[in-house]
């Protein structure tokens, strides 16, 4: 599965939690999920805690609100972190 809903508006139908997608993730078992980043700030000025939720019990809306800051293709990923020109470097 590949991110389809980063960046747009998703609701949960059952407690109506809402906020935007900043996370995906599908399970060996198909029980795929979202995490749901609400807006707004606390009364202390945090932002609010993200929660994840079963893509299936969430309205999810068709327009990217935000567009993700990078894109991954499945098989791209290389070792290291942001940064590493060379991640063996450490390595002897």
């Amino acid at each position: 599965m590949s991110p389809q809903h980063l960046g747009k508006h998703a609701q949960d139908k059952i407690t109506g939690f809402k906020g935007i997608v900043t996370g995906e993730i599908a399970y060996i078992t198909g029980c795929d999920q979202i995490l749901i980043q609400p807006q707004g700030l606390d009364d202390n000025g945090k932002p609010f805690e993200s929660r994840w939720f079963d893509i299936s019990r969430c309205e999810i809306g068709d327009e990217i609100l935000y567009e993700p800051l990078r894109q991954v293709e499945p098989g791209a990923d290389r070792p290291g972190g942001p940064g590493d020109e060379n991640p063996t470097d450490h390595v002897r």
